[in-house]
């Protein structure tokens, strides 16, 4: 049976990050995210790789979390902390050291927040893969012009 890809333009959400750089937090900064979504596999009975509606469903649900957040890293190596102290919490890298809203952060399991640990972090939250869906690639751009990329089976590039 021959293999069929589509396309999903995914929803666009604000949040704010500080990617770690040789140990050290970066400024604080934002972007408007985008999100597209590639499935690739073979046609169900319905000549369908994926229902679209149940898919833009899902990355709809894995984005709603992050919106109008910071994004900062939980899982990043020392000397880089955090703690929540009452209705803050608290990040440092021993130079840095930014103090947020608990509220309005979202401490991701991740050992940085860059796009390409967001977007794994995002395709990771679609498992499991609608029946027949060989392989998936989620495209996660930070501007216009840079854009990072995860995938599961089927074919790269």
């Amino acid at each position: 049976m021959k293999r069929h890809r589509i396309t999903l333009t995914g929803p666009v959400f604000c949040a704010a990050h500080s990617g770690l750089h040789g140990g050290r937090f970066e400024a604080l900064h934002g972007h408007t995210f985008t999100t597209r979504l590639h499935l690739e596999g073979d046609l169900d009975g319905a000549g369908m790789v994926a229902d679209f509606t149940a898919v833009k469903a899902a990355l709809a649900a894995a984005v709603q979390p992050l919106r109008r957040r910071t994004l900062m890293p939980g899982r990043a190596p020392a000397p880089v902390r955090h703690r929540r102290i009452g209705e803050e919490i608290e990040f440092s890298d021993g130079y840095r050291r930014f103090v947020l809203p608990a509220a309005d952060v979202v401490v991701l399991p991740l050992a940085n927040t860059t796009t390409e640990l967001i977007a794994r972090h995002l395709l990771d939250q679609l498992h499991p893969l609608p029946t027949g869906v060989a392989g998936a690639e989620l495209v996660l751009g930070e501007s216009p012009t840079a854009q990072a990329s995860a995938s599961i089976g089927g074919r790269r590039g």
